[in-house]
């Protein structure tokens, strides 16, 4: 039996909202996932690309990648990586930052290829891994269909598959894919997406059914896999909540909003509270929801990170009146009023009839 413990896109770099925390929190999520994946004392681990967010890494993000594939090694595990669209560089003489962790005996990748297979012996056990890093996606899919099964266990891991997994090739104990941020698991054709290890975007990668997973797979020669997989938590708390202030208007939706917002709780301080305010409003509601005032409740209530309140509502233009007799002064303010929903319009005509007397 081959144990592989299977990560992604762990984005070492990204710093969302250009947060400096972001970045160590991206650092520790990762240590986290491979923690995890070393207790599991499998054979093989595997992350299938973005390891970083940049191919010129900081220094940080590197020696984090360095010392943590050291540690990997020194468990005694093989470590492989394939090379993403984040970790590449565009210029041909620079080198992607992920070789480097090769050059330093401490994984295997693609080095300046995007294929390479690699045969490794696992108790007695032929296991090939056929991998394949960013590309074209003509040229991706002419590796994966090239790619052929020819050894005791058979293993292809692919920063994306560009094809739809039913036509997936076959003979392969199982596929790993990256890219997708989001974990994907299919046990009956052997198909593995972990997600990220921690969350990068978090418009698709926060809500219902969206998470990120450590896939372990066991492998043996004549029997179905075996899976494992465990919640990779991000080291910081997100709040998403939508506002709908369709039919408040000025200072009312205003209220509307910082009430909503005064609710919003976390469990330890530091959390990221984003806020999606939805609906249709008139252009004097917009005007009256004083953005700044909101962003600074929540971060100073709440004590978080951040307050982040997503503007997504509708501001109506002019909006047409129909006026039966335009001359005639006192039926049009009458009309203009009911269609307004502006008040009563006897009232206005109370007031207006001075004026018109004058004319």
């Amino acid at each position: 039996m081959v144990r592989i413990a299977h990560i992604s896109d762990s984005h070492l770099g990204a710093a969302m909202f250009q947060l400096v925390e972001r970045k160590e929190d991206m650092r520790k999520c990762f240590r986290q996932a491979v923690e995890k994946a070393i207790s599991y004392e499998p054979d093989i681990l595997v992350h299938t690309g973005d390891l970083f967010d940049s191919h010129e890494p900081s220094p940080e993000d590197l020696q984090t990648a360095i010392a943590l594939f050291k540690k990997v090694k020194d468990a005694g595990i093989r470590a492989f990586v394939v090379q993403g669209n984040h970790d590449l560089v565009g210029r041909r003489w620079a080198v992607s930052p992920v070789v480097s962790l090769e050059r330093a005996g401490l994984a295997y990748t693609t080095i300046d290829s995007q294929y390479r297979a690699l045969r490794v012996n696992v108790d007695g056990s032929k296991v090939v891994l056929h991998l394949v890093s960013w590309g074209p996606e003509k040229t991706t899919r002419r590796l994966i269909s090239e790619a052929r099964p020819n050894g005791d266990i058979n293993l292809l891991f692919a920063h994306t598959l560009p094809i739809r997994w039913e036509e997936s090739p076959l003979g392969f104990n199982y596929i790993g894919e990256g890219h997708g941020h989001n974990f994907r698991l299919d046990k009956e054709l052997g198909i593995g997406r972990p997600g990220s290890t921690a969350i990068v975007e978090w418009r698709r990668e926060v809500g219902y059914g969206r998470t990120r997973k450590l896939i372990v797979i066991d492998v043996s020669k004549d029997g179905e896999n075996v899976y494992t997989t465990e919640k990779l938590e991000d080291v910081r708390e997100f709040n998403i909540s939508k506002i709908d202030i369709t039919g408040h208007s000025g200072e009312e939706a205003h209220q509307y909003l910082r009430d909503k917002i005064a609710k919003i709780s976390f469990k330890s301080n530091g959390g990221i509270a984003i806020v999606q305010v939805v609906g249709t409003i008139d252009s004097e509601t917009d005007e009256a929801i004083k953005r700044e005032e909101l962003i600074a409740l929540g971060e100073k209530d709440q004590n978080t990170l951040i307050s982040f309140l997503e503007p997504n509502w509708d501001v109506l233009g002019a909006r047409p009146f129909k006026l039966t007799k335009p001359l005639d002064v006192e039926t049009s303010v009458k009309e203009y009023v009911e269609q307004s929903n502006q008040g009563n319009p006897e009232e206005f005509l109370e007031i207006l009839k001075p004026l018109i007397k004058k004319r």
